[in-house]
């Protein structure tokens, strides 16, 4: 059974830490757990995280620091991401001192993969603070589509073709159920018909419309818009221009908001996370924040609502026209 939550299964609260191993498959559980950890309250010390995939020396620099005191003699959470990554003695390593970490401590240590042929492998298997995610079952899919959805209305339809898809995973439903939300709050509803749907969720390379913005986003307009004509040639350009039209306001909304706040890193997270703009990441953020002025974000808004009304006028269709302008805002106002 999939927990609801990681403190469904580590009690962070009540000062008995150790080495907790956690073996999950499926990538948005473990980005889930991990936004849980660094939103656990109370902690003197911030959690701290590492990737072994990313920084080698990840897990005996974590293992360390589990083994020392934190400020003032608070408990320390330290997350390692990756440890599939981590070579035979550096597991072995962690599985030698699965008792010598200080007890207030928590050391989570997350696999995508275990192999079975290590002998630490089964060690840490049998160990009481060994948890194995299940990968997630259509009740559990369903379950977790309603609650992102939210107050948002979609045809049980929808719903039972996302569910018939067995080879797609969470975090691709997450991506699809992304892309509905933001729809629905730049067309200002709470409904969404079976054809709206039909016109925005796609399984294929449409999936990674996201990639358009997330390029735009930290300057690589040429990439952008390779990307973009990817797509105009696989003949999905109906679905495709009505979502990044939707994505574009999303974008230049998010950064009008920040403009206009004090722009400390607390409002910054607060604002992306509200509008959903997820691929804004901070550093590219900050150089689009110097860069640009609100009477830049209004005439790009303006001319996005042009643009839109051009495509509403062609009753849905894209015409080459339509194209070239998508090109040119791009080029112009990002």
């Amino acid at each position: 059974m999939i927990p609801d939550g990681i403190r469904d299964i580590i009690d962070f609260s009540n000062g008995h830490g150790g080495i907790f191993f956690i073996y999950c498959e499926e990538p948005f559980i473990r980005k889930i757990f991990k936004k849980e950890i660094s939103e656990i309250e109370g902690l003197t010390e911030q959690p701290y995280f590492y990737d072994l995939s990313e920084n080698k020396n990840a897990l005996p620099d974590a293992l360390a620091m589990s083994k020392e005191l934190g400020f003032f003699g608070a408990s320390r959470v330290i997350v390692v991401d990756g440890c599939e990554n981590g070579d035979a003695a550096t597991i072995d390593k962690v599985v030698e001192n699965i008792d010598k970490t200080v007890e207030s401590n928590y050391l989570v240590l997350i696999f995508s993969e275990m192999d079975k042929r290590r002998k630490s492998t089964s060690v840490i298997s049998s160990n009481s603070k060994f948890f194995h995610i299940p990968e997630a079952d259509k009740k559990y899919k369903e379950r977790f589509i309603r609650n992102r959805v939210g107050t948002l209305t979609i045809p049980d339809d929808i719903i039972s073709n996302m569910l018939d898809s067995k080879t797609i995973s969470l975090m691709e439903i997450n991506s699809e159920i992304e892309k509905l939300l933001i729809f629905a709050d730049m067309k200002d509803v709470g409904e969404l018909s079976y054809q709206d749907c039909e016109n925005i969720i796609s399984w294929s390379e449409e999936s990674k419309i996201y990639d358009v913005p997330a390029l735009l986003a930290i300057g690589d307009k040429s990439s952008a818009i390779s990307k973009y004509r990817e797509f105009i040639r696989s003949d999905s350009e109906q679905k495709i221009i009505p979502v990044l039209i939707a994505l574009f306001f999303n974008h230049f909304k998010t950064v009008m908001e920040i403009l206009g706040s004090d722009q400390s890193d607390y409002s910054i997270k607060q604002i992306v996370a509200r509008n959903r703009a997820f691929y804004l990441k901070s550093s590219a953020l900050r150089k689009i924040l110097l860069n640009t002025k609100k009477k830049n974000v209004i005439s790009a808004l303006r001319k996005l609502s042009e643009i839109e009304l051009t495509l509403k006028g062609g009753e849905g269709t894209c015409t080459s026209n339509i194209n070239i302008d998508v090109e040119q805002f791009m080029v112009t106002f990002f």
